[in-house]
């Protein structure tokens, strides 16, 4: 599914490293959203949109090989990075070591699963639009940096920057890479609601319905 912006392929990347603290620290992914596992709400969304899909995580739990995606583990070194920019640096070296450098990824977090179905289109025009390396999601008033689609200059400049700063924030990540910000509409529904907590996902339960 290439876009405008490349004859690439562009794959998809879904971070799901965390645990959910207000959750009882269990697997966010695996969280129940009407009926089914908050991952595969996510996985749907992105399906149309990218030629391949990958899964950074470092659990060890089987339900992550069910879907018979490739499974990225955050790397380890003397200073890593953290959060999710641990996941983003597994990701970028993983595409390097396939020899995909080329191609175009877009990252999205588990906890969202409410994700625009234009999402990599309207991304990859920006981005060419703006001859930019990266771009990334905003709304409401927010910004959304880990919902982002980056090119290879992109991820090689970010691992040049995380080998000397690994504790670069993701915003300020966004601001020395000059990334474009992309606003998507928060009303009716916040594509990029973020599910923290019970009442999160509540809300989402009730726009799925």
């Amino acid at each position: 599914m290439g876009n405008q912006l490349t004859a690439q392929p562009v794959i998809g990347a879904v971070l799901a490293g965390g645990h959910g603290r207000r959750f009882g620290m269990v697997e966010k992914a695996f969280l129940t959203l009407a009926g089914r596992p908050l991952i595969e709400h996510v996985l749907e969304r992105l399906a149309p949109q990218v030629d391949d899909l990958l899964i950074n995580t470092n659990s060890d739990d089987v339900r992550f090989r069910a879907y018979g995606l490739r499974i990225c583990a955050d790397r380890r070194g003397s200073r890593p990075a953290t959060g999710p920019l641990a996941g983003l640096s597994a990701l970028f070296h993983l595409l390097q070591d396939l020899d995909q450098t080329c191609a175009p990824l877009l990252s999205v977090p588990v906890d969202t699963p409410l994700l625009p179905d234009d999402l990599v289109e309207r991304l990859g025009c920006t981005l060419a639009a703006a001859a930019a390396t990266v771009a990334y999601a905003a709304s409401g008033g927010r910004d959304h940096p880990i919902v982002a689609l980056w090119t290879q200059d992109a991820r090689r400049s970010t691992l040049d920057l995380l080998a000397h700063e690994p504790d670069i924030s993701l915003h300020r990540l966004m601001a020395r890479l000059n990334g474009v910000r992309v606003t998507f509409a928060a009303s009716p529904v916040d594509p990029f609601l973020n599910i923290n907590c019970a009442e999160d996902l509540a809300t989402a339960e009730s726009l799925l319905r």
